[in-house]
């Protein structure tokens, strides 16, 4: 499946403008053809509706297969989730009814205006968090409870939010990025979080913008351990701006992150950095620096922008990295 957020639309207006509302495309068999799937192309346009949605800015699949799409800009940038069957998707297609609607299809609705500009859906995962072998949607609203950032844990049958977690600082876009990873090996689903943009106060004149991430480990359903934190250590690096489980990279038997910096190190170029599990969550020290190979001549390369692991590339055994 590739998204195109910024993809726009209008036809029911008289005027050039046109709304971003999103679209995806699911490739089948084999490449040769696509079903598109523009869940917020619809009669309800305009900042108010959801003609700023931006369907497919993040996005994840359930294990079952079935789809959770984020939509931040909904509803005067509320944002919204939507989930959907891909079977669906690929069976209800048809390039002639570009309005269509999935019988299975579930979306958030709009929220009182006090949740506007909030970015629901900036970012999602799932993982199990009820003790109900029912996996739930993790989402990331950096922009809610007042800009410090916070991330629902979702319901994914009605959609309905059970728990939160805030960030601890203004503006430091918690809930960016959001993973699920067992990552001390008990068998129960625990989450990482990143705010790229926070900032270290050793000296509350002169901050530094380092990022960090969160690691909530789940000791039992709904209940966590409080957060181990991991800071970058380059200033304006944007470490937290992607995080990846990685499987058991070194096979001691607890799962590995990989973290994105994307405009650290030399010329900016990017870093990735790994770190192994251990019983008590991550090792602070990462193991290994992964650092991009080339500068851009104009914009920063941007190497660990985005991260996807525990692929078996090479088929050598281990878990790879992408």
């Amino acid at each position: 499946m590739a998204c195109a957020p910024l993809y726009h639309w209008r036809t029911l207006k008289p005027t050039p403008e046109k709304d971003p509302v999103g679209t995806c495309y699911v490739a089948i068999q084999n490449f040769s053809a696509y079903a598109e799937y523009s869940p917020c192309r619809n009669n309800n346009p305009d900042p108010e509706g959801q003609g700023f949605c931006q369907a497919g800015f993040s996005l994840d699949f359930y294990k079952n297969g079935d789809l959770i799409v984020g939509g931040p800009g909904s509803f005067y940038w509320q944002g919204q989730i939507i989930t959907s069957s891909i079977a669906d998707i690929i069976t209800d297609y048809s390039f002639k009814n570009i309005l269509r609607k999935l019988s299975r299809e579930k979306q958030t609705g709009v929220a009182p205006s006090i949740y506007d500009d909030n970015y629901l859906g900036y970012s999602v995962t799932v993982g199990e968090f009820t003790g109900d072998f029912q996996q739930e949607i993790i989402a990331g609203i950096p922009r809610g409870a007042q800009n410090f950032g916070y991330v629902s844990i979702i319901n994914s049958t009605d959609l309905t939010f059970i728990q939160n977690f805030t960030g601890e600082q203004m503006a430091s876009y918690f809930g960016y990025t959001v993973a699920v990873s067992d990552v001390n090996n008990d068998g129960l689903d625990d989450i990482l979080v990143g705010a790229p943009l926070f900032m270290e106060r050793e000296f509350e004149s002169s901050p530094k913008e380092v990022g960090q991430i969160y690691l909530y480990l789940q000791e039992s359903a709904l209940y966590f351990k409080e957060a181990q934190t991991l800071s970058g250590t380059d200033v304006f690096g944007r470490f937290g701006n992607s995080i990846a489980h990685l499987g058991d990279l070194n096979q001691d038997g607890y799962n590995d992150i990989a973290v994105g910096a994307p405009f650290a190190g030399k010329d900016r170029r990017g870093k990735v950095l790994i770190y192994n599990g251990v019983k008590n969550g991550l090792n602070p020290i990462p193991s290994q620096i992964l650092s991009g190979m080339w500068a851009s001549e104009s914009l920063p390369a941007g190497f660990g922008f985005t991260l996807r692991g525990d692929s078996d590339i090479d088929k050598n055994d281990y878990p790879g990295d992408a």
